[in-house]
């Protein structure tokens, strides 16, 4: 393994440097993929990194957030959709979206998630 710091080379296995005592990036057993010491998991794969048995994983920095969640409702959308019918409804859930997307992103928000009753 090539040392980040110093470019010695290292025997497999090694979690630090024999030249300069830089700690040496983790190979992942799922990909091979080399990961900074400080991960728990590949940075590729997300399969969790192996580690020495007398190493302790180490918790990631604590990061306090502040967040906003849209949730909305079409209230009475089913007497709605057979006074409508199936088209007009679709083009009302359309636009009902639509609308509610670019509130989103006008805020730079993202919308990981849409669910229904179902």
């Amino acid at each position: 393994m090539t040392c980040p710091r110093c470019r010695a080379e290292n025997p497999a296995g090694m979690r630090f440097c024999g030249h300069c005592a830089a700690p040496l990036p983790i190979l992942c057993a799922r990909c091979n993929a080399e990961n900074p010491p400080e991960n728990n998991f590949c940075g590729h794969c997300a399969a969790p990194l192996e580690r020495a048995a007398d190493e302790p994983i180490r918790a990631p920095p604590a990061e306090l957030k502040r967040v906003s969640m849209l949730f909305c409702d079409l209230v009475g959308s089913t007497p709605l959709a057979e006074r409508l019918g199936p088209e007009t409804m679709h083009e009302l859930i359309r636009w009902f979206i639509d609308t509610a997307l670019a509130e989103v992103e006008r805020y730079e928000g993202t919308t990981p998630q849409f669910s229904g009753d179902g």
